[in-house]
C-alpha cells in the first residue's frame, strides 16, 4: 500500500498533535502538579509563644469546648492546659504547611478538613494529659 500526499499530511499532523499532547501531559505531571519540596532551612521564627489556659476558667469561657463537654477538663483539675506552641512572629506559624491547609486552619474550619496527623500512642496519651481534647487540638496545633 502506497501513501498518498494527503495521507502523509494527515500522519504528520497526527504525529505532531500526539507529540504536543505528550509534552503537555509531561509538563503537567512534572511541573504544574508538583508540590514544592519542604524547606531544609528553619523559618524566620525568632521565638515561640507557649499558650496555656487555666483549666477551671476554660469551661466557663468556652462551654462548647469538646474537652469540657466530655468532662475531660474537669478530670484534669486545677491545672494549666496546653493549647499550643506558636512560632513567632505570627507570619511564621504555618511553615511548610500546604497553602490549602493553612487557609483552613486560619479559618477555623472543622478538624476533619485538615490533613490528619498520626501520632504514636504514647505521645497521644501524654498530650491528652495536658490538653483539653487532642482530637480537636492536634490537627491544627503544629
Amino acid at each position: 500500500m502506497q501513501l498518498r500526499r494527503g495521507d502523509k499530511a494527515v500522519l504528520s499532523i497526527s504525529a505532531g498533535l500526539a507529540a504536543i499532547v505528550v509534552a503537555a501531559v509531561a509538563f503537567s505531571l512534572l511541573v504544574v502538579d508538583r508540590s514544592p519540596p519542604p524547606s531544609k532551612q528553619p523559618g524566620n521564627s525568632s521565638s515561640s509563644l507557649l499558650v496555656m489556659t487555666w483549666g477551671p476558667s476554660l469551661c466557663r469561657v468556652e462551654r462548647n469546648n469538646s474537652g469540657c463537654r466530655s468532662g475531660h477538663v474537669e478530670k484534669l483539675g486545677r491545672a494549666l492546659i496546653l493549647h499550643g506552641l506558636w512560632p513567632q512572629p505570627p507570619t511564621e506559624q504555618f511553615c511548610d504547611v500546604p497553602k490549602a491547609d493553612e487557609g483552613r486552619a486560619r479559618d477555623h474550619l472543622r478538624d476533619t478538613d485538615i490533613a490528619s496527623l498520626d501520632l504514636p500512642q504514647d505521645v497521644q496519651s501524654k498530650l491528652q494529659s495536658m490538653m483539653s481534647d487532642i482530637k480537636a487540638m492536634v490537627p491544627h496545633e503544629w
